[in-house]
């Protein structure tokens, strides 16, 4: 199976997986964080609006599930850095 066709099958697949998500409560966040359609162009759009490559799609599509289990169990900060100094 081609790229292109393996796109095709897995945008598909992932659109539908993300539209069913709706919203998922983050503890850290003390709020919910909403999957809703701007989220899913950010996936396969970059900022400027031009289309991310299949290959980068695709790397995102897959760390889906991965981010919802994320999100849901995030509930504290584990690491905080304040640096000290001059900016320039």
């Amino acid at each position: 199976m081609g790229i292109l066709s393996r796109y095709k099958k897995v945008l598909i697949d992932t659109e539908l997986q993300y539209k069913s998500i709706g919203s998922i409560a983050c503890p850290y966040f003390k709020k919910a964080v909403v999957f809703n359609s701007d989220g899913f162009h950010h996936l396969r759009y970059k900022v400027a609006g031009s289309e991310r490559e299949k290959s980068a799609q695709l790397y995102k599509f897959s760390l889906l599930v991965s981010a919802i289990e994320i999100i849901g169990a995030s509930g504290m900060l584990q690491q905080y850095r304040k640096q000290w100094g001059s900016r320039s």
